[in-house]
C-alpha cells in the first residue's frame, strides 16, 4: 500500500508541474493574441488592410495553440481522476486495516505499531487529496469559451516573472527567421517594388564593413557618401541606412527558442530569397526573472 501510495504521490507531482507549464503557456499565448488583436484593429484604423489580413494568419496560429493548451487541461484532468480513483480504493484499503486492527486491539493485541502505521497513512492521504483538490480548483475554471476567464493562482502571474527587453539592433541570421507568409513574388510588393528593396538590400551589403567599424554607423556619414557620388536620396546609400537602422528598421521579438516577425515582412522574405546570410534587426528578447 505503501508503494502505492508513493506512485500516486509522484504522479500528482507531475500533475503540478505540468499544470504551472499549461498555465504559464496559456498566458504567454493571450498576451500575445492580445497584442496581434490590437495591431489589426490598429492597421484597419491606418487603412492598412493588406498588413491587417497578413496578421490575420499568425492570429489563427496563435488560436490553435490556444486550443493545443486547452487540450492538454483536459488530459491533466483526465489524469486527476484516475489519481483521485487510486486515493478512493487506497482509502478503502486502509480502512479496511484500521478495521482488523480495532478488532485485534479488542482481543489486546499489540497493535500500537500497526495503528501509528495507518495513521501515518492516512495524513499521507489527507494531504494528496488536498493536492488534487487545489489542482481541480486551478483547472476547472480554464477557458470555457472566454480566453481571459483565469483561476487565481498562487504562484507570481507570468508577467510579474517575465518581461521584454528592447536589446537594440542585433546581426541575426535569416535562417533563424520564420518564413513570412503571404509573400509570393512581385505583386506583393505595394509600397516599395521588388526591384527597389533588392537593390537596397544589396546596397547594405556594400555598407556592412563601413557599419561594423563604427565609421558608418550613422545617417551623415552616407549622406556625405551620397553627395560624393552624386546620388539623390531616394537613390543613394544614405536611405537604405535609414531604413534598416532607422524608425522603419526590422523589428522582431525572441523568446528563447523562436523569433516572430513584428515589422520588415517583406525585407525578411526577400533576403532568404536572395540568400543573405544576416540581416540587422531590432530585438525584443523575452527574459524570465
Amino acid at each position: 500500500m505503501r508503494q502505492t501510495l508513493e506512485q500516486t504521490e509522484g504522479h500528482i507531482q507531475h500533475l503540478e508541474q505540468r499544470t504551472e507549464q499549461v498555465e504559464d503557456k496559456l498566458e504567454d499565448i493571450n498576451e500575445k493574441l492580445h497584442l496581434i488583436e490590437k495591431s489589426i484593429a490598429n492597421l484597419y484604423k491606418q487603412e492598412d488592410a493588406e498588413t491587417a489580413e497578413a496578421l490575420h494568419i499568425n492570429l489563427k496560429f496563435r488560436q490553435k495553440e490556444q486550443e493545443t493548451a486547452q487540450n492538454e487541461i483536459d488530459r491533466i484532468i483526465g489524469e486527476l481522476d484516475s489519481a483521485e480513483q487510486e486515493l478512493s480504493e487506497v482509502q478503502a484499503q486502509n480502512e479496511d486495516s484500521r478495521a482488523e486492527v480495532e478488532s485485534l486491539q479488542k482481543l489486546d493485541e499489540n497493535v500500537d505499531n500497526a495503528l501509528q502505521q495507518i495513521s501515518q497513512r492516512d495524513e499521507i492521504i489527507r494531504v494528496q487529496e488536498q493536492q488534487c483538490h487545489a489542482l481541480r480548483e486551478r483547472l476547472g475554471g480554464k477557458l470555457t469559451g472566454d480566453i481571459t476567464t483565469y483561476v487565481p493562482r498562487t504562484t507570481p502571474p507570468i508577467s510579474e516573472r517575465i518581461k521584454w527587453v528592447d536589446v537594440g539592433m542585433q546581426s541575426v541570421s535569416v535562417n533563424d527567421l520564420p518564413v513570412p507568409e503571404g509573400i509570393s513574388d512581385a505583386k506583393d510588393f505595394k509600397k516599395i517594388s521588388m526591384d527597389r528593396m533588392t537593390n537596397g538590400i544589396f546596397k547594405l551589403q556594400e555598407m556592412k564593413s563601413a557599419i561594423s567599424s563604427g565609421e558608418g554607423a550613422n545617417s551623415d556619414f552616407w549622406a556625405d557618401f551620397d553627395r560624393q557620388q552624386g546620388l539623390e536620396y531616394s537613390n543613394g546609400y544614405q536611405q537604405v541606412y535609414d531604413a534598416f537602422f532607422g524608425g522603419d528598421a526590422i523589428k522582431v521579438t525572441f523568446d528563447g527558442k523562436n523569433y516572430d516577425i513584428v515589422n520588415g515582412r517583406h525585407r525578411i522574405w526577400l533576403a532568404k530569397r536572395l540568400g543573405i546570410d544576416f540581416l540587422p534587426i531590432r530585438v525584443t528578447k523575452k527574459v524570465e526573472k
